[in-house]
């Protein structure tokens, strides 16, 4: 598929280009496993009764853990990512390292994580294969004792904080000296790994947490972007475009900025946290914070892309999406607007294993965009990979598309 405006092709999704990384055999696996994944009810029944028992069950069987894993993970360590990541960069793809252990809890666990995050900025530093490290704040510390944080310090300063607040008396309840000492670590870790990229010069992608606790992210995070965001964008915030407050966020966000004179990193999604979010707001008896239809989250989402690119001087854009549409909107605004495709203040990115033919084109068109590359222990994969299949309520429709592209691509190749 060419997309195109004044007649010039913007890019290709074409599956040539899109699986070219792939052999056939690799092409029919990855098609069993989508099909697979296309069966939504049953895989969200068992994911839903049997929660992350089933994940366990399912990787069990070598061979199932091996066609899951080498599908949407890059492996257990960042060494064993080094194939995945030059077959990639082959294509002009760039790779994000994810290290994607969930934590249990312990000081030492979230310690542990600080140093590989440290760990995969030094190998980032050194390969211009991988242009972003990537880091959630839940990997550092409690994200309770983030959301009591949250609740102390900005419940009169934010709306949506100020009503979640309302609704859950457990956010009231006081830190104790213990608990303040590890809210100060847990800042402590954010900014050892904030101060080691602006070091190696190695860009940082905070991901989207959940709203109970994002405001208190976003204070920290915005804190390290005036710090090290003063002439290259080294701290990117992720501004999550499924929340109806979503848009303004960004803007509030650019003019607090431009008083100050740094530039703003900001990664736009349109969330992962949608069926969670409305949960909790009915559970607790506050309005719902998301967005009502599909078709108003895409309206926000490229209104922000619009907006981006209007103030691309001192705002650098991270497009997570894997909707065609948004890059393609993208693509034009930037044509339109006379800003070169690899432009140093626009990226493209999508998951490893998913939306390829997107992906490889928006390459092989000449713009920079990333494959988010998760890694680690199989076993302390699974409740990421778990999170992930909850969170994607589309996962049936993406699952049939990939589908329908992988046979695609394979007939193409037997009538070549």
């Amino acid at each position: 598929m060419e997309e195109d405006i004044g007649g010039e092709s913007v890019f290709s999704t074409s599956t040539e280009i899109g699986y070219a990384h792939m052999r056939a055999r690799g092409l029919r696996r990855a098609r069993f496993l989508f099909r697979l994944l296309a069966y939504r009810g049953l895989f969200n029944v068992l994911l839903r009764t049997l929660g992350l028992r089933f994940l366990t069950i399912l990787l069990y069987p070598p061979l199932v853990r091996r066609f899951f894993l080498m599908q949407f993970c890059g492996g257990a360590s960042r060494d064993e990512c080094k194939g995945v990541i030059d077959t990639l960069w082959a294509h002009s793809v760039g790779s994000i390292l994810d290290y994607a252990v969930e934590t249990s809890g312990s000081e030492e666990e979230y310690d542990a994580h600080t140093m590989e995050i440290q760990r995969a900025i030094h190998m980032a530093s050194k390969e211009a294969s991988l242009p972003f490290v990537v880091l959630k704040m839940s990997s550092l510390g409690n994200e309770d004792l983030m959301a009591r944080a949250q609740v102390t310090s900005l419940a009169k300063e934010d709306a949506l904080v100020g009503r979640m607040a309302e609704a859950d008396e457990n956010a009231k309840a006081p830190l104790s000296e213990e608990e303040r000492t590890q809210l100060a670590r847990i800042e402590e870790r954010f900014e050892e790994i904030c101060s080691e990229c602006a070091k190696m010069d190695v860009p940082l992608l905070v991901d989207a947490e959940a709203l109970h606790f994002q405001s208190y992210v976003a204070q920290l995070v915005y804190a390290q972007m005036e710090k090290h965001n003063q002439t290259y964008p080294i701290i990117y915030y992720t501004f999550q475009l499924y929340c109806k407050n979503g848009y303004d966020a960004l803007v509030s966000a650019h003019k607090r900025i431009q008083s100050k004179g740094f530039i703003l990193g900001a990664k736009l999604v349109r969330g992962a946290y949608m069926e969670a979010e409305r949960a909790r707001a009915e559970k607790m008896g506050y309005a719902n914070p998301i967005h009502d239809t599909k078709a108003d989250c895409d309206a926000d989402y490229n209104k922000a892309l619009a907006y981006s690119i209007q103030h691309i001087k001192d705002i650098a854009l991270v497009a997570g999406t894997h909707n065609e549409e948004s890059c393609c909107h993208l693509a034009r605004l930037m044509q339109a607007n006379g800003i070169a495709r690899h432009h140093p203040h626009v990226h493209f990115s999508q998951l490893y294993g998913m939306c390829d033919p997107l992906s490889f084109g928006l390459a092989h068109a000449g713009y920079s965009v990333s494959k988010y590359l998760p890694y680690g222990p199989w076993r302390k994969l699974i409740p990421y990979l778990y999170r992930r299949a909850m969170e994607n309520s589309a996962l049936s429709a993406q699952s049939r598309s990939e589908v329908h592209q992988m046979t695609a691509e394979l007939q193409r190749r037997k009538q070549a």
